[in-house]
């Protein structure tokens, strides 16, 4: 299994654990399933053998889930319900799947715009 695939396989398990009717434990399990794939995506951008795709889909998987965690973490401490926590780190989830291609994507960030390559001209006085 490579590494993408191990990736989609903990916030797919993330994702299912979110829907959970029992707020509490959705939002407990949901915050450590998704910081294990935060951590794992942490770990390799670092990895000489992790080509340039690869790397940057891991390193916007790691922002998004640690952008997600973080504000997960800190309504906690706010004391807001469970119910919009794990909503967060539903949005969380559901992005990092669309950053990893797991909807069917090819691993773009949300709201990420391809541009297109310009196209090449002839040098003045050419032709």
């Amino acid at each position: 299994m490579d590494v993408l695939d191990s990736l989609k396989q903990q916030v797919s398990e993330a994702q299912r654990v979110l829907d959970n009717r029992d707020q509490l434990l959705a939002t407990v399990e949901g915050v450590r399933l998704l910081q294990v794939a935060e951590e794992a995506a942490s770990g390799l951008p670092g990895d000489p053998v992790t080509d340039d795709e690869t790397f940057r889909t891991v390193v916007a998987l790691r922002d998004e889930l640690g952008g997600c965690l973080l504000a997960a973490r800190q309504l906690r401490e706010a004391g807001v319900a469970n119910e919009v926590i794990v909503g967060i780190l539903r949005r969380g989830a559901a992005a990092a799947g669309v950053i990893l291609g797991s909807d069917g994507g090819v691993g773009r960030a949300p709201g990420a715009v391809t541009r297109p390559r310009p196209r090449a001209t002839a040098p003045a006085g050419a032709g």
